[in-house]
């Protein structure tokens, strides 16, 4: 099962990791957080987003090569 996990700093920057996530699912997931946050007047500024290697991987169990 996909796990979000949401890391909030002392200095108040958030981080937020998709684990289990297959393909770019976890896009999905990060896009409804910030529109939940964004509803709650939070102003979401992404700096940087990486994918894991999970991120090349198709629901099919095939690797996406770039």
């Amino acid at each position: 099962m996909p796990t979000t996990r949401i890391l909030i700093t002392k200095e108040g920057k958030v981080v937020i990791e998709g684990i289990g996530y297959v393909g770019d699912e976890c896009l999905v997931d990060l896009q409804k957080i910030q529109q939940a946050l964004e509803s709650l007047g939070v102003q979401v500024n992404i700096e940087v987003q990486q994918k894991k290697s999970e991120a090349y991987t198709v629901s099919s169990g095939e690797v996406v090569k770039q």
